[in-house]
């Protein structure tokens, strides 16, 4: 291989050039329109004398060109085969004139000189390169594709690609260290030297990390040769690793091979990841690969992609302060990389990352230290009247971070915190907050929709995050809580200043369009806001429950809607930790199980019969069999009468059952019908002592079933699973199916 520069084309031989014509001249002839298969040797040679005359005066000209930068050439023995030209134009570097002699193609000698070309550039500090390529010309395009060119324009006849040179050298440099790699980490880390000095002690730390959170996915950026997580995959966690070198990710395929692994850049990997959870998430001498600020924004991505309790660990060249950092780098002045980027507990903890993540950091060696980063908590709950300072303060912070250069400035000034705060002390109903650390970061409020035009139409009247808090999910939060409170309505609302697009944009992601009505609102003479509707026509809460009821919630959402209580905490099994019986005085364990209402079962047990109540008359029998059937509840007429009042009361599905001997009600079942979202909640099924186990409770479950009206979409039931009369058992016979299982904590 060998560089073609300005000083040796001078000196080109006779050989030379016409050895580099040779590689080109078919390919010249096709430029100009000459078909090769139609042509004999004799017309060839008579063309191409035509056309090699100006090709030689070209390249001999290249001296004076200021736009050339050289040419790559590949040799076989002595003979040129392959070439290509690098030029710069209006400071970018391009790649043109990639050809292979026609006797010697299909044999990868133009992605070698590719390659010879991009470690050029390489050496001289060019990160990006560029190449026009001829659509017809697809074997340059696969050739310049399968290195990793990108198409990011297109012309009529061209397609324009680029490069990422930093990018193919790193992953060349990988894959060349790949077969050494641990031997390397090795022989630094027993010599107790940069940079792996501690590497055997931080692989231990991530260990104790890993199994101390008790949670099983795991989830490697730059795993490497998978030497850290392959102690953990061999416990049976779920591993799923990163990395840019295809050799590092063929070594860690050869130790996990079920692990899920993906050959890619960290960035492109948060894209591929989307929204998968991880309960830990681990940089070994990974992330100093990206500067300082994409390592920040890094993390913040990430912060989505953690489960409630998860956890960032990253083990690095590492100090506590940056100054100890630049005294590390001078004790190892001959062999510091400058190109990378190590990280200080100082320089992270200065950032925004200590608003979404406790920081904690630990030493380990002389030049290596560990970080964990600990989600901190979002609460979302409903706003009350001590609420109000927190509220006035995001409503007027939020405000001047939103909307200065978007409307008057003159108005944005005039605004007081007192009156934000004064606000919300007024309005503190239809309100959620959201709090980090105790503190309000941002609220929602929501309200039936104001718009005349508007019918069955819920509203979301305001929204409001402090900026700090931006891209941590705490607005879809805010939103899915008001999504639930409009449950009833048919569609959502809501209105946005035309010139807040940021807004515009999460909302449209949301799922929110805009339907082309405006209004404008006339503050005073010198400022007006012209604002735009947005529609949601589907509620996410809504088909969520629908999808996935007993997933969604403990409770059926009529009832999830109303709970307020800051003394129960309701935990999914999935989510469960034991750590958490510590705060709480009383736990129990329920089940909840649903029903597709296809294929009901028929259950007739003879001399019994069914009657639906007529709550007008049969209040006290209702009474009397429920507190006859529990030795620990007592229910009164008034209680009785609220729940026929509710909006889910649904009078044909309370039904008794009578004995026909005697004419008496033996047992009674009552469903709720929840019409919003179709659901039908068995919520009593009781039978008197003296006629359990004959077969009453599964015949009134089914009947009840059957009785559903045709609209309903699911039922549900729930109950205690520590009960010793089984409950779960009788549904399950009924056609119940699922696993899901919560845990209800009281304090």
């Amino acid at each position: 291989m060998m560089l073609w520069t300005k000083e040796k084309i001078s000196k080109l031989t006779k050989k030379e050039i016409k050895q580099w014509f040779d590689v080109y001249n078919y390919g010249l002839l096709e430029d100009r329109g000459h078909n090769i298969n139609e042509l004999n040797d004799i017309e060839i040679k008579n063309i191409s004398k035509l056309i090699e005359t100006d090709y030689t005066n070209y390249l001999l000209n290249l001296v004076n060109d200021s736009n050339f930068v050289f040419y790559s050439i590949y040799y076989l023995e002595d003979m040129i085969v392959s070439i290509c030209r690098v030029i710069l134009i209006n400071d970018k570097y391009y790649i043109e004139g990639l050809e292979t002699h026609r006797d010697y193609r299909r044999n990868g000698y133009g992605k070698k000189v590719l390659d010879f070309t991009i470690s050029e550039l390489s050496k001289r500090g060019i990160n990006k390169l560029y190449s026009s390529i001829r659509k017809y010309n697809t074997a340059s395009i696969r050739t310049h594709e399968s290195i990793g060119f990108k198409v990011i324009n297109e012309t009529k006849d061209n397609n324009i690609f680029a490069f990422d040179v930093l990018r193919y050298s790193k992953i060349k440099l990988f894959n060349e260290w790949a077969p050494e790699y641990n031997d390397s980490v090795k022989k630094s880390d027993e010599s107790d030297t940069y940079p792996f000095s501690g590497y055997s002690l931080i692989k231990r730390e991530i260990f104790d990390l890993v199994i101390e959170s008790d949670e099983t996915r795991v989830l490697e950026m730059g795993i490497g040769t998978g030497e850290i997580t392959y102690p953990i995959y061999k416990l049976g966690y779920d591993i799923t690793g990163v990395d840019l070198s295809y050799k590092m990710i063929q070594k860690s395929k050869g130790l996990m091979p079920n692990a899920t692994l993906i050959q890619t850049d960290f960035i492109s990997a948060i894209n591929e990841l989307k929204d998968e959870k991880f309960d830990v998430i681990i940089f070994n001498y990974s992330i100093h690969h990206l500067e300082y600020i994409n390592q920040i924004n890094l993390l913040e991505s990430l912060h989505k992609n953690l489960n409630p309790k998860g956890i960032i660990i990253i083990g690095d060249v590492m100090t506590k302060t940056n100054k100890e950092m630049k005294e590390l780098s001078n004790q190892y002045k001959s062999s510091w990389d400058d190109e990378e980027y190590y990280p200080t507990y100082e320089e992270y903890n200065n950032q925004d990352l200590n608003k979404m993540y406790s920081i904690e950091y630990k030493q380990i060696s002389h030049c290596s230290g560990i970080l964990k980063f600990s989600k901190k908590k979002i609460i979302i709950r409903k706003a009350n009247i001590n609420d109000a300072k927190g509220r006035g303060y995001v409503h007027y912070q939020s405000w001047n971070e939103t909307y200065t250069g978007l409307i008057n400035q003159e108005y944005l000034d005039s605004r007081s915190l007192d009156k934000c705060v004064k606000s919300a002390t007024e309005y503190p109903e239809n309100a959620y907050v959201a709090l980090v650390d105790g503190k309000i970061v941002g609220f929602s409020c929501y309200i039936e929709s104001r718009d005349d035009d508007l019918k069955d139409t819920g509203e979301i009247m305001a929204i409001y995050i402090l900026k700090d808090y931006y891209g941590y999910g705490i607005g879809k939060k805010l939103m899915d809580v008001c999504y639930k409170e409009l449950v009833e309505y048919k569609q959502i609302s809501l209105w946005v200043l035309k010139t807040n697009l940021h807004a515009i944009k999460f909302y449209e992601y949301l799922g929110f369009e805009l339907e082309g009505k405006e209004k404008e609102i006339v503050i005073n003479e010198k400022t007006k806001l012209n604002e735009a509707r947005l529609i949601l026509l589907d509620n996410p809460v809504k088909n969520e429950c629908i999808s996935n009821p007993c997933r969604y919630s403990a409770l059926p959402l009529y009832k999830d809607i109303r709970a307020n209580n800051n003394n129960i905490k309701e935990i999914h099994n999935d989510e469960f930790d034991n750590s958490l019986l510590n705060q709480y005085s009383s736990h129990e364990r329920f089940f909840r199980i649903s029903h597709n209402l296809k294929d009901i079962d028929e259950a007739i047990v003879s001399g019994f019969t069914f009657r639906i109540c007529d709550i007008n008359k049969d209040i006290d029998v209702v009474r009397q069999i429920i507190n006859q059937s529990y030795d620990d509840i007592k229910i009164y007429n008034e209680q009785i009468l609220l729940m026929t009042k509710d909006r889910v009361y649904y009078p044909d599905l309370w039904v008794f059952i009578i004995d026909k001997k005697t004419n008496q009600e033996v047992a009674l079942g009552i469903c709720n019908y929840d019409k919003f979202v179709g659901e039908i909640e068995l919520d009593w099924i009781q039978v008197l002592p003296q006629y359990r186990g004959k077969g009453l409770a599964k015949m009134l479950v089914l009947n009840l079933l059957k009785k559903s009206p045709s609209s309903a979409k699911f039922a549900t039931v729930s109950g205690d699973i520590d009960n010793s009369s089984s409950p779960e058992y009788l549904y399950r016979k009924c056609g119940f199916k699922g696993k899901d299982v919560w845990h209800i904590l009281k304090k």
